[in-house]
């Protein structure tokens, strides 16, 4: 079981936050079946199942893990199809065994043709995992303690 707020930021250099940010989920109203993207790029997530739980900053969504169907979805769009970027996500979770996903973009696998990224934990390491019709990548990052908020942000 896990609760999250996610941000999705293509890699830029910028003097304004909001600049380039393509996808902001706060996860914090405490109600509903909507995830309103704060980034004002229009990519709205359908809430399906998780739970409103107390949370790092306010309210947050708890998802009971693998085959849980709770999940949150996002119509792909061009905008979300890109090289370069920076996932950044406040983390609690009871454990982590197994492989837990955080947040991703299609299927893991290698489908030719278009680009996949997702953030995930695998038996307590978090790993970034990016693929381009030219470039994969799969990054390790620090275990993580149970039952205590971890904020990730990976580059790539």
């Amino acid at each position: 079981m896990f609760t999250f707020i996610f941000v999705l930021i293509p890699y830029v250099m910028s003097a304004d936050f909001a600049d380039g940010l393509i996808l902001y989920h706060a996860y914090d109203k405490g109600e509903g079946d909507i995830a309103e993207d704060i980034s004002g790029s229009g990519h709205d997530g359908k809430i399906d199942n998780p739970n409103w739980v107390d949370g790092k900053f306010g309210k947050s969504l708890q998802f009971n893990g693998a085959g849980s169907g709770m999940f949150v979805t996002v119509e792909s769009t061009e905008a979300l199809n890109v090289n370069e970027c920076t996932f950044m996500a406040w983390v609690h979770a009871e454990h982590w065994d197994d492989t837990r996903q955080i947040v991703g973009k299609s299927v893991h696998g290698g489908c030719s043709g278009r680009g996949q990224y997702g953030l995930f934990s695998e038996n307590g390491v978090f790993k970034l995992r990016f693929e381009t019709e030219v470039a994969r990548n799969r990054e390790m990052g620090a275990c993580c303690f149970y039952k205590r908020w971890h904020y990730r942000k990976n580059l790539y």
